[in-house]
């Protein structure tokens, strides 16, 4: 290969090297592709929920449920200002509370109240916020139960002092 082609030859490979190191970075990036929406995200959950809840083989199986409570505590958690967050996060309460009912777990119990209050603190002038909260106290009410206590005890119990 002679010098004036060995020029040419350097001159295509800088040319496409520097067409290369421009365009690269102009192609979509798979992370930065288009996210789903959260009401698309939600819908998805819902189908889950009512697919769930419509087939006691699929009831009968924990994970099953933790399938479905994932898909609403993602929204829950990467929308948290989004209406669809909120009702998210309740729905997930509602699975978990429900979920309780039919392992007898504590466990599940507990991380129904803590999706509940977080509603509440989160969203306190949300119609879901009132909702949340006589969720919480029938959840509590199991428990007074067990101790020979009623419902009105315990939140009086658990409620702020008086000023």
């Amino acid at each position: 290969m002679g010098r004036p082609t060995q020029i040419v030859a350097l001159a295509h490979f800088v040319a496409a090297a520097v067409l290369f190191a421009f365009t690269v970075p102009l192609l979509p990036h798979p992370a930065l592709a288009a996210q789903p929406s959260a009401e698309s995200l939600y819908q998805d959950a819902r189908k889950g929920y009512y697919s769930l809840l419509g087939s006691k083989k699929r009831m009968a199986n924990r994970a099953e449920w933790m399938g479905v409570i994932a898909k609403f505590d993602k929204i829950a958690i990467t929308r948290p200002d989004h209406p669809r967050g909120k009702d998210a996060l309740f729905t997930a309460g509602q699975l978990y509370a429900k979920l309780a009912d039919v392992s007898g777990l504590d466990a599940d119990r507990s991380e129904a109240r803590a999706r509940f209050e977080r509603v509440v603190s989160r969203h306190p002038k949300s119609p879901l916020a009132k909702n949340a909260q006589r969720q919480i106290d029938a959840l509590r009410a199991p428990a007074a139960k067990a101790r020979g206590t009623t419902v009105s005890q315990v939140r009086a119990k658990s409620a702020p002092p008086s000023p």
